[in-house]
């Protein structure tokens, strides 16, 4: 098993771990921040809406602050509904990993 999929199963044996199995964002997102001048990185923030897991990610300068008055995106397609269902981060077998 690869130290991804390992990590993803780690995560959803913790009986605290959220329902929620992931989230994405379209490409767009990422482009749109990482256009932002003087960005040097993309920081991921844990969030939660209507009771789902999701993330807000925003821009990072090179001095590791966060760019408020930037693009900040937080509609990402969270997983369930939206998932992939050949996907191993997504199969039931992830969260019986051993």
């Amino acid at each position: 098993m690869s130290e991804g999929l390992q990590l993803v199963a780690n995560f959803r044996k913790d009986p605290q771990a959220p329902k929620s199995q992931g989230t994405s964002f379209n490409r767009g997102a990422f482009d749109k921040i990482l256009a932002q001048p003087g960005c040097e990185r993309i920081k991921m923030y844990w969030a939660q809406e209507n009771g789902k897991f999701t993330v807000v990610l925003v821009g990072v300068d090179a001095a590791g602050k966060d760019m408020l008055a930037g693009s900040i995106m937080e509609r990402s397609m969270v997983c369930p509904p939206f998932c992939s269902i050949t996907s191993p981060f997504t199969m039931e077998t992830v969260t019986l990993a051993k």
